[in-house]
């Protein structure tokens, strides 16, 4: 390509805060309107449009409804023990309550929580008491000049990054006859999906965000990327034991090494055609093993400031797409994770209220959002380049074949040598 259009390049500056609810909102779906001042392509032109810069505050939280989801699943039945207690048929999901977690043994507490929850609500009268074996890890402590603030000495520990959650019966003659069920489910479906251990209590239908999720990452545990009914059968996602009263559950693989599972978010526009590996767009394209077609723009690391703050940065970025179309007047923008899902909002089937109780914080306006009505927006330079490129308008090559002699025309011309051979 030559002859670069220097007068037609433009830097587009674009801040996503409000006035995008036409279409979507600051972050999932918005548009840059170019009608008052449009780019045009003639044949021999092609723009480039480029991310020159991107910056994102981490407005949401690491542990969130795309990541934070379990299920849980046991089989009833009544305990042949002394007990003689009635276990309640349970198949349902658990959600780790959305937030920063500073610690792996932190977010691993608050997991057991709430296995422990399910666990009392299904064994009436009985209660379980919890004693975790947990990571250790002191990480995501504040600076001061030099160093960490309240830092616990950790130079005689090492730490592989797994649990061990210990559930003990408060009836010591209680025998867990049959072992729940821990499913970290990652099923790309447009299917409904329901639980229920038996088909007359399947009644509730579930969330993409509770079959679509990242728990399995985030805990270590084992993908199940295939969706069934309760039955004595079902995948484990981590190692599940039990002995007479107690029950041991661990993870077979370490936990994700950040209390995260977002690295990158991703930049999508309609405006752009590039070729992505499948995860990436799995939840559009199940169970494609293939390079696919994609609208992905950028790929933008997260990064963390001295302070501990968190954001999304990206400077002198290498990404770029050509745009052929002959009149540019609008680009349509996403922000999505790695599986094309939206950012998450800490919204989405829950009344998420922090540490603050629901007596103390009114519930959320409906229709209100993070991400339309909140701190959750981005701003982003894009530069629009024109390219002219040689586009002849016809073919050149060689030219077409000669036609076959006519040996008859040739025959009857006297002067040709055909008709006056010299023999001898």
């Amino acid at each position: 390509m030559t002859s670069k259009y220097e007068n037609q390049s433009q830097q587009l500056y674009i801040n996503s805060e409000g006035g995008f609810g036409s279409i979507g909102d600051q972050i999932n779906k918005f548009k840059v309107d170019l009608n008052t001042s449009p780019f045009s392509n003639s044949d021999d032109t092609i723009l480039r449009c480029s991310l020159t810069q991107f910056n994102m505050t981490k407005n949401f939280y690491d542990v969130n409804e795309n990541n934070n989801a379990v299920r849980i699943c046991w089989k009833g039945y009544t305990d042949t023990g002394n007990s003689g207690k009635v276990v309640s048929n349970v198949d349902t999901i658990i959600r780790i309550p959305p937030g920063d977690y500073p610690t792996h043994s932190a977010l691993i507490s608050a997991f057991a929580d709430k296995v422990k929850e399910v666990l009392d609500a299904a064994v009436a009268d009985l209660t379980f008491t919890i004693t975790n074996s947990i990571p250790k890890t002191y990480r995501n402590f504040p600076f001061d000049s030099t160093n960490y603030i309240d830092q616990p000495d950790a130079t005689s520990e090492f730490e592989n990054l797994r649990f061990m959650m210990t559930f003990t019966c408060s009836d010591t003659a209680f025998r867990f006859t049959h072992k729940p069920h821990f499913q970290c489910l990652s099923v790309a479906t447009a299917n409904a999906l329901e639980l229920g251990v038996t088909n007359a209590d399947r009644s509730a239908t579930l969330e993409p965000s509770e079959f679509y999720s990242d728990s399995f990452a985030l805990l270590g545990g084992v993908r199940v990327e295939e969706y069934k009914a309760f039955n004595a059968t079902l995948q484990q996602s981590f190692s599940v034991q039990k002995a007479n009263h107690i029950l041991r559950v661990a993870n077979w693989f370490p936990m994700n090494n950040e209390t995260n599972t977002m690295p990158y978010i991703y930049l999508r526009s309609r405006n752009s055609r590039t070729q992505a590996s499948s995860n990436l767009e799995e939840g559009n394209n199940p169970h494609n093993h293939h390079m696919i077609n994609s609208s992905l723009f950028a790929k933008i690391p997260r990064k963390v400031k001295r302070d501990g703050s968190v954001y999304y940065e990206l400077e002198n970025s290498p990404y770029f797409t050509n745009i052929t179309q002959r009149q540019l007047n609008t680009l349509e923008f996403e922000l999505t994770d790695h599986k094309g899902r939206e950012l998450p909002q800490s919204s989405v089937g829950n009344d998420y209220t922090g540490s603050l109780t629901s007596t103390e914080v009114e519930a959320l306006p409906s229709g209100v959002s993070i991400s339309k009505n909140g701190n959750l927006f981005c701003d982003m330079v894009l530069l629009v380049e024109k390219f002219q490129f040689n586009n002849p308008s016809a073919l050149v090559g060689f030219g077409s074949s000669p036609p076959p002699v006519n040996t008859n025309q040739f025959s009857e011309n006297p002067t040709m040598t055909i008709n006056n051979r010299i023999c001898g």
